[in-house]
């Protein structure tokens, strides 16, 4: 073979099938990291059990060597070669190994299934798996035949000891047995040997790495759609896993020894895997109710019938956990609409943010210990789907707010108030003689930043009062005091003390009249929590704009860029060019851009932080550049023309780069600018997304770029503002630097 320009060679490893032959792959590990990454959607099981209907008939077709079955074009083979015994060979088909090949695949075979699907035929492929699902005996063998003959005649070979040809009741697909008469998903025999093994030997262990252990997790994980109760039997694990790799500053290799509740798990899995199922459940409820808990009532609705009840709880259960209350409220639920009811499928709609209050009261994002302990269903069979937090309807007694026929409704009214807690401010205020309106209003004085910030903090201060009995909303400063110095012996911070804080005196006020946060004993005792817990600057310079900016004339122009690479590029210049928070850029609606031959506006018509009465953030403006690579505008007019095909209704500015192409959150924004600033050589492991605000105004300034000017751009109504938080030095090379860096 001849030497070409550009070639890359790769090693080859090889792996058993199970089917006893030998599959060879090309290690293409450190190729596939100058691949680029493109999302994709995969069927999964899930969706094959959602067409599943009582008695239905499967068979399912295997391709053969599907990978090698499609060819790789000519001049990218050079891409693809080895050595063995010292002649050079090359891929000309996709070779196992490439990261783009389950896409390709995948996309390759979509028209194929979409034709067997316009025919009436209902298939589920997973790469070269083809589940073949009917209703009856005779359609499922019409489905063998046409999706035989169609992938026949298209080049690929049907393996014929994998498939199965003959409709049968029961199948087996990636790894599950699904079942139509009973209507049940279980692990095949290997699976479950498999994972049983990995216990035992974890057990007969004196210690153990942590990254076997997360091996172990992940099995357990993905069996969950054939295992019972699976989710209460790993989550315990998976807690442990992430204390322990703090501890261990994220080393996966650490060696680790067992402690006895993992063990107990571990011993859970390896005695109920063999008789593990987990029922497919695809008919309507016959009931939906709701039910919510606070820490004063509770309050319930069968929507079926219209029935409501409501009561309140004792002073033993005000102490109790919100979460306990919660499931009480459902169990009281159930008891009195429900109590007659058998063989009956029933939706509990549950208000599941305060069954995530675990991870919220300590850091937002960790998982918290649970009890494994649980309650087994008489049927499982009858247990519904679960329903997530936004179709939810919450109900609190005190609020007597009237339940809408539907949970998917909203109330007539656009406001929008924090949640959780807050619901005794308005209990306050309407026991006050508010109307329910005006306290609405005076809640909306809580942004819903600020409603879920403080929101955390306030729940652990509501139960603090119930064990004190206490009045939450008029407490005194030695109770206040009290629960900060509880705060900080969990071992919180400086900051969360501080919010915490906020939080207290931002209600109070406004229920009691009570300015917490300026008595003067509480400013003195949080002066003492900062001396004893420093709360520093995240960082003390900035980085060099330049640096990035010189990287991003480095890429292509914006016509070659993907989707992907040109929505973190705009981002990224708008949030440098005009010193705006995350969350500004993420407002950017198209109705609101101006774009002519030399600037362009773009006028923020929602709120944002900086937003207050009779003062707003100002229209963004940008000019035109010479550099092309540089120039906002130029990108934003690639960008517009790029998705404007694909946005549909979205007015949002930034859309997904995969289907369905709606707006994107905040979060997803500064991801992107962050890996941006990651591949520009930014330390992304010390600066953030909000750090962009920082070195745009600081370069700003060390270019002398007058002060009033950045003050106006970024928003900032003072001097004080910028040079207390965001001007800092930028970071130059140190000697050190200097002196090794032709070393």
């Amino acid at each position: 073979m001849k030497t070409e320009k550009e070639e890359y060679f790769s090693n080859i490893f090889i792996r058993p099938k199970k089917d006893n032959t030998i599959r060879m792959i090309l290690n293409l590990k450190n190729f596939n990291e100058s691949v680029s990454k493109i999302h994709f959607k995969m069927e999964t099981l899930v969706q094959a059990l959602t067409n599943i209907q009582q008695n239905d008939y499967f068979a399912s077709i295997d391709l053969k060597d599907s990978y090698l079955s499609v060819p790789v074009h000519e001049q990218d083979c050079k891409y693809l070669k080895f050595m063995w015994n010292d002649i050079a060979y090359q891929f000309c088909v996709l070779p196992q190994g490439l990261s783009t090949s389950p896409r390709i695949f995948t996309k390759l075979l979509k028209p194929v299934y979409s034709f067997l699907r316009k025919m009436g035929h209902i298939n589920v492929p997973y790469i070269d798996d083809n589940l073949l699902i009917a209703r009856t005996y005779e359609d499922c063998q019409n489905n063998v035949k046409h999706t035989v003959e169609l992938v026949d005649s298209l080049g690929f070979t049907v393996h014929p000891k994998k498939s199965v040809f003959t409709p049968t009741k029961e199948i087996t697909f990636l790894g599950f047995i699904i079942n139509s008469e009973n209507m049940t998903v279980r692990l095949t025999q290997e699976r479950i040997l498999n994972l049983q093994d990995l216990c035992v030997d974890a057990l007969h262990s004196k210690e153990m790495t942590i990254r076997n252990f997360a091996t172990i997790i992940g099995k357990m994980v993905a069996s969950e759609p054939g295992v019972l109760y699976a989710q209460l039997y790993y989550k315990d694990l998976e807690i442990y896993k992430e204390k322990v790799l703090k501890k261990f500053y994220g080393n996966c290799d650490r060696s680790i020894c067992l402690p006895s509740h993992v063990k107990t798990i571990f011993n859970w899995w390896i005695k109920h895997l063999p008789s593990s199922y987990k029922p497919i459940i695809q008919n309507d409820p016959d009931i939906i109710m709701f039910s919510d808990s606070s820490k004063t009532g509770w309050g319930e609705i069968n929507k079926t019938t219209g029935k409501k009840r409501e009561g309140f709880w004792s002073a033993e259960e005000r102490e109790m956990h919100i979460n306990v209350l919660e499931l009480k409220a459902d169990f009281l639920t159930l008891q009195s609409l429900a109590g007659n009811i058998s063989q009956k499928h029933i939706r509990m709609n549950l208000d599941n943010t305060c069954h995530r209050t675990g991870a919220s009261e300590n850091h937002q994002g960790q998982v918290r210990q649970s009890s494994i302990d649980s309650t087994n269903l008489a049927n499982t069979n009858m247990v519904s789907a679960i329903i997530t937090s936004d179709q939810s309807t919450i109900i609190h007694p005190a609020e007597k707010q009237s339940l809408s026929t539907t949970g998917s409704e909203t109330n007539s009214s656009s406001f929008k108030p924090p949640s959780g807690s807050f619901y005794l401010v308005r209990e306050n205020l309407e026991n006050k003689g508010l109307s329910t309106l005006t306290a609405d209003i005076i809640l909306q004085s809580w942004r819903q930043s600020t409603g879920k910030q403080y929101g955390t903090y306030f729940k652990r201060w509501m139960c603090f009062s119930n064990k004190k009995q206490t009045d939450p909303l008029d407490p005194s400063i030695n109770t206040v005091l009290s629960f900060l110095s509880s705060l900080y012996d969990s071992g919180l911070s400086y900051s969360a003390i501080n919010t915490a804080k906020s939080a207290i005196s931002s209600i109070c006020s406004v229920t009691s009249g009570i300015d917490i946060g300026k008595h003067k004993l509480v400013t003195r005792y949080m002066r003492g929590i900062f001396n004893a817990r420093p709360s520093l600057p995240k960082y003390t310079e900035t980085w060099d704009v330049n640096i990035v900016l010189d990287y991003l004339k480095t890429l292509p122009a914006n016509e070659e860029l993907t989707l992907l690479q040109l929505s973190q590029k705009l981002a990224l210049l708008l949030m440098l060019l005009s010193a705006q928070r995350c969350q500004t850029v993420h407002l950017i609606k198209l109705n609101n851009i101006t774009i002519s031959n030399d600037n362009m506006k773009v006028y923020i018509v929602d709120l944002v932080k900086q937003s207050k009465p009779g003062k707003h953030i100002g229209p963004l403006e940008f000019n035109r550049h010479d550099d092309c690579k540089l120039c906002v505008i130029i990108a934003m007019e690639e960008y517009l023309k790029r998705t404007s095909k694909l946005r549909g209704q979205e007015k949002s500015l930034f859309i997904s780069c995969v289907k369905p192409f709606k707006t994107v959150t905040k979060s997803t924004i500064s991801r992107w600018i962050k890996q941006l600033l990651g591949k520009a050589g930014i330390d992304i492991k010390v600066y953030g997304t909000h750090s962009c605000r920082s070195a745009s105004s600081s370069s700003a300034a060390a270019q002398g770029i007058p002060l009033n000017n950045i003050l106006k751009t970024a928003g900032w109504s003072s001097a004080q503002t910028f040079y207390k938080f965001y001007f800092k030095p930028i970071q130059t090379q140190t000697l050190s630097d200097s002196l090794l860096k032709n070393k």
